[in-house]
Protein backbone atom coordinates (compact mmCIF):
# COMPACT_ATOMS: atom_id res chain seq x y z
CA UNK A 1 0.00 0.00 0.00
CA UNK A 2 1.61 3.47 -1.00
CA UNK A 3 1.86 6.05 1.72
CA UNK A 4 -0.38 8.82 1.49
CA UNK A 5 0.24 11.64 -0.85
CA UNK A 6 2.01 14.68 0.97
CA UNK A 7 0.65 18.23 -0.05
CA UNK A 8 3.40 21.03 -0.38
CA UNK A 9 1.80 23.24 3.01
CA UNK A 10 2.42 20.01 5.56
CA UNK A 11 6.47 18.88 4.23
CA UNK A 12 8.21 20.88 6.81
CA UNK A 13 5.86 18.37 9.30
CA UNK A 14 7.74 15.43 8.06
CA UNK A 15 11.43 16.42 8.22
CA UNK A 16 13.31 15.30 10.91
CA UNK A 17 13.48 17.84 13.99
CA UNK A 18 17.49 18.38 15.36
CA UNK A 19 19.18 21.55 17.46
CA UNK A 20 21.03 23.72 14.97
CA UNK A 21 24.27 25.44 15.53
CA UNK A 22 24.34 29.43 15.14
CA UNK A 23 27.68 30.49 14.12
CA UNK A 24 28.90 34.10 13.94
CA UNK A 25 32.08 35.42 13.39
CA UNK A 26 34.04 37.46 15.19
CA UNK A 27 33.59 40.74 13.26
CA UNK A 28 30.07 40.60 12.93
CA UNK A 29 30.18 40.42 17.50
CA UNK A 30 33.09 43.48 17.03
CA UNK A 31 30.92 45.55 14.83
CA UNK A 32 27.93 45.53 17.19
CA UNK A 33 30.13 45.93 20.24
CA UNK A 34 31.61 48.48 18.67
CA UNK A 35 27.82 50.20 17.55
CA UNK A 36 26.45 49.77 20.98
CA UNK A 37 29.38 51.24 22.87
CA UNK A 38 29.09 54.65 20.01
CA UNK A 39 25.25 54.90 21.05
CA UNK A 40 25.95 54.34 25.09
CA UNK A 41 28.71 57.22 24.28
CA UNK A 42 26.70 59.12 22.40
CA UNK A 43 24.19 59.76 25.17
CA UNK A 44 26.57 59.68 28.05
CA UNK A 45 28.44 63.43 26.06
CA UNK A 46 25.01 64.51 25.01
CA UNK A 47 22.07 63.44 27.03
CA UNK A 48 19.83 65.73 24.91
CA UNK A 49 20.99 64.15 21.76
CA UNK A 50 17.89 62.07 20.11
CA UNK A 51 19.45 57.84 19.95
CA UNK A 52 19.97 58.55 16.05
CA UNK A 53 21.92 61.03 16.35
CA UNK A 54 24.42 59.69 18.68
CA UNK A 55 24.68 56.82 16.99
CA UNK A 56 26.44 57.71 14.15
CA UNK A 57 29.22 59.32 16.29
CA UNK A 58 31.04 55.58 15.78
CA UNK A 59 35.17 56.66 17.16
CA UNK A 60 37.84 56.39 14.02
CA UNK A 61 40.21 53.52 16.15
CA UNK A 62 37.34 50.53 16.09
CA UNK A 63 36.95 47.41 14.57
CA UNK A 64 33.51 48.46 12.72
CA UNK A 65 34.92 51.90 11.63
CA UNK A 66 38.06 49.99 9.91
CA UNK A 67 36.41 47.15 8.35
CA UNK A 68 33.16 48.10 6.71
CA UNK A 69 31.21 45.08 4.95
Amino acid sequence: MPPPPIQPDSILEYVPKADRVLKVDANVIAYFGDLFHAFQEGLRQSPNVTPVTSAHRAPGDTASAQNRS
